[in-house]
């Protein structure tokens, strides 16, 4: 009998930890999914080289955003700000 409850208290004690293992690693995968963000536009009338999808974007040293999406704009009146 002793032999039936240790086995169960071993079983309840290995499912209960493989549950929370997965609720961890969901709980750590779905952060970023939640997360509410803006986006902003920039254009640039100068190389950009090294700049890809995904890539960190940094103000004054800190980390604001990602790099989301690259394109060409789709005139050339931009330059005319300058």
């Amino acid at each position: 009998m002793a032999r039936q409850s240790t086995n169960l208290i071993i079983g309840l004690f290995v499912i209960i930890g493989v549950l929370l293992g997965v609720v961890a690693v969901i709980w750590v995968g779905a952060t970023s999914y939640f997360q509410k963000g803006e986006t902003y536009v920039s254009y640039f009338d100068e190389s950009v080289q090294g700049l890809q999808v995904d890539s960190a974007v940094k103000f004054r040293g800190v980390e604001v955003g990602m790099v989301k999406q690259i394109r060409v704009a789709p005139t050339t009146t931009l330059l005319a700000w300058s």
